[in-house]
């Protein structure tokens, strides 16, 4: 399943929700590399866009990667 959307916001909240059903590290490690091939989108349009999206995703990325055992 994907994203219904190309808005970037949509895609950046699908791949929140993505990250939070996460329950292994090698799902966070498969959830990286689809955040990896999203920021190159997102980059390609702004890179303002870009450090945004990176920051948020990566934070989200990291506080689930704590939380898992």
């Amino acid at each position: 399943m994907g994203s219904n959307s190309n808005q970037f916001e949509d895609v950046a909240k699908w791949i929140e929700s993505v990250i939070n059903s996460c329950e292994t590290k090698t799902q966070l490690s498969v959830a990286e590399n689809l955040i990896q091939l999203f920021l190159k989108q997102v980059q390609i349009e702004s890179s303002e866009l870009h450090t945004h999206y990176s920051l948020h995703l990566n934070k989200c990325l990291n506080d689930k990667l704590l939380n898992i055992k």
